[in-house]
C-alpha cells in the first residue's frame, strides 16, 4: 500500500536460508543510493534548503559555538541538534558533514530494517528493505539536515527490540524518538497495543496475564505519563517554543492530501487490483441489485461531502514553491479539480477494499490506519513529512504478492530519483522540496 512508506511485504514465513540470501544485496544497494544522493546533493546544492536554514542548522551552530540555551523558536526539543553539534565537533561544522550525518543514520536504519524483516520472516525481504530506503516521501530527508532521519532510526530501533520482546529497551528507543519528534508519542500507544495483540495471538489469556503485561509496558507508561505531565504543566504542549501557525488543530486538507498520497504512491498495487475490484462490484450488482442501487445512491452524498468538505486554511499550504501544495492549491482554486478528485476518491474505494480483503486474518492494518489518522489529526500543516511513519507501519503490516512487491520497488525507485533530482535542482531557502 504505499502511497505509504517503507514496505515490508507480507509476514508470511520463508526459510531462514532464503531470507538470508535475499537480504544481502538489497541493503548494500539501498545504502549506496543514500550515500550517492547525499554526495550529489552536497555537490550540486551546497546551500541551506528550507528548514535546514530556518531552524536546524542555526540551532546546531548555536550548540557548536558553546551556547547551550534553548534555541529561540525551535518547534521541537533540540535532541537531534545536540547530537549533530557533537558530530560537528568531531569533524567540521559544515553543511555536507551534517547532511552526511543524516545519511549515516539512514544507512543504520536500512540495516535495522534488514534485522526487522528477518524477525518478521517477510516473504519478500529484498523488496521490503528497498521499499523502506526508497520511500519517496522519506528519501530526500535521508540527505537533509532535518529531524526525520533521527526520528525514523529511533522508531526502527524500538520496533526491532519490540520484536525481540525486549520491551524496556524498546521503550527507551521510543523515548528517544519522542525526544526527537514529540508527536511520536502516538506510536508509544500503538506499540503497547501491538504487544497486547502479540500476547493474544500467542494464545495467552489477557485476563490471566494482565499483571505481566503491565510490567512489560511499564516503560511505555512512563513515557505517556511524562507526555501528559508536559501537556498539563501549563504550556499545553510538548515542545518548548511554538510557531503560531503550527498550533495543534485539525486541517481537512491533511486528510485529502494523505488520501492522494496513498492513491499515487500505491498506484501499481491499485492498478493490479482495479480489474478484480470492478469484477467484484459488477458481480455484487448482479447478485444484489437492491443493495447495489443503495450503494450507488449513497455515493452521491459522499461525493458532495468531499466537494463541500475541502478546505485549505493554512497559509503555508498556498505556497507553490513546495510540491505538497500543488494539489491543494488546485483543489482550493479550481472547482472542477475538486469535483473530479471527489469522484475519483469515491470510485477508488472498491480497489483498496479488494486489497484489504486479501490480507491475512488478524492483520494489524486496521489498527495501523486508525493510529495513522490519530497521528495526523492535530497537525495543522498538510505536509507529506507527517506521512513517513504512518506509511512505514502500513507497509510493515501489508501483505504483498511478489508481483506487487516488485512493482512497488520499481515505482518507489522512479519516484525517489525524481524527487531527489528536484531537491538537488530546485531546493532553496524558500522551497524546492516536498
Amino acid at each position: 500500500m504505499r502511497g505509504t512508506a517503507s514496505s515490508n511485504s507480507s509476514a508470511s514465513v520463508g526459510s531462514p536460508r532464503a531470507d538470508a540470501r535475499a537480504s544481502r544485496a538489497a541493503p548494500l544497494l539501498a545504502s549506496a543510493t543514500l550515500v550517492v544522493f547525499v554526495v550529489v546533493l552536497s555537490l550540486t546544492n551546497p546551500y541551506l534548503i528550507v528548514d535546514e536554514g530556518t531552524y536546524h542548522f542555526p540551532a546546531i551552530k548555536q550548540f557548536y559555538d558553546g551556547d547551550w540555551s534553548l534555541p529561540p523558536g525551535l518547534p521541537m526539543l533540540p535532541t537531534y541538534h545536540a547530537a549533530a553539534a557533537w558530530v560537528a565537533e568531531l569533524f567540521v561544522p559544515r553543511l555536507y558533514v551534517l547532511r552526511g550525518f543524516s545519511a549515516a543514520m539512514g544507512v543504520a536504519a536500512v540495516w535495522l530494517m534488514v534485522a526487522i524483516v528477518r524477525r518478521l520472516r517477510c516473504a519478500h525481504p529484498d523488496h521490503a528493505v528497498l521499499h523502506f530506503a526508497w520511500q519517496p516521501v522519506m528519501f530526500p530527508f535521508w540527505g537533509l539536515v532535518y529531524t526525520e532521519a533521527a526520528s525514523m532510526l529511533s522508531l526502527l530501533a524500538a520496533v526491532y527490540w519490540h520484536l525481540g520482546r525486549r520491551y524496556y529497551v524498546s521503550a527507551a528507543a521510543l523515548a528517544l524518538a519522542c525526544l526527537v519528534r514529540q508527536s511520536n508519542v502516538v506510536w508509544v500507544v500503538f506499540l503497547a497495543l501491538w504487544m497486547v495483540r502479540q500476547d493474544r495471538s500467542s494464545g495467552l489469556s489477557a485476563a490471566r496475564f494482565t499483571g505481566a503485561q503491565a510490567r512489560r509496558l511499564l516503560g511505555h507508561g512512563v513515557i505517556l505519563a511524562a507526555a501528559v505531565g508536559a501537556l498539563m504543566s501549563g504550556t499545553g504542549r510538548l515542545t518548548v517554543a511554538v510557531v503560531e501557525a503550527n498550533r495543534p488543530r485539525f486541517n481537512p486538507a491533511q486528510m485529502y492530501l494523505f488520501a492522494l498520497f496513498i492513491l499515487a504512491l500505491g498506484a501499481p498495487v491499485w492498478m493490479l487490483h482495479g480489474r478484480p475490484a470492478l469484477r467484484a462490484v459488477l458481480a455484487f450488482a448482479r447478485a444484489k441489485r437492491r443493495e447495489a442501487a443503495m450503494g450507488l445512491v449513497a455515493s452521491v452524498p459522499a461525493v458532495l461531502l468531499l466537494i463541500a468538505g475541502f478546505d485549505n486554511p493554512h497559509p503555508w499550504n498556498w505556497d507553490t514553491n513546495f510540491l505538497r501544495n500543488w494539489p491543494l492549491v488546485a483543489l482550493g482554486g479550481l472547482p472542477v479539480v475538486r469535483v473530479c478528485t471527489a469522484v475519483l476518491l469515491v470510485l477508488w474505494i472498491p480497489v483498496p477494499a479488494q486489497f484489504w480483503r486479501r490480507q491475512p486474518p488478524g492483520s494489524l492494518l486496521p489498527l495501523t490506519l486508525i493510529f495513522s489518522l490519530l497521528f495526523l489529526l492535530p497537525h495543522p500543516l498538510a505536509e507529506p513529512r507527517y506521512y513517513i511513519v504512518p506509511f512505514f507501519f502500513l507497509n510493515l503490516f501489508a501483505s504483498y504478492t511478489r508481483q506487487e512487491a516488485r512493482l512497488l520497488t520499481a515505482w518507489y525507485g522512479v519516484l525517489s530519483v525524481a524527487v531527489a533530482a528536484y531537491v538537488c535542482i530546485a531546493g532553496r531557502a524558500d522551497g524546492g522540496i516536498w
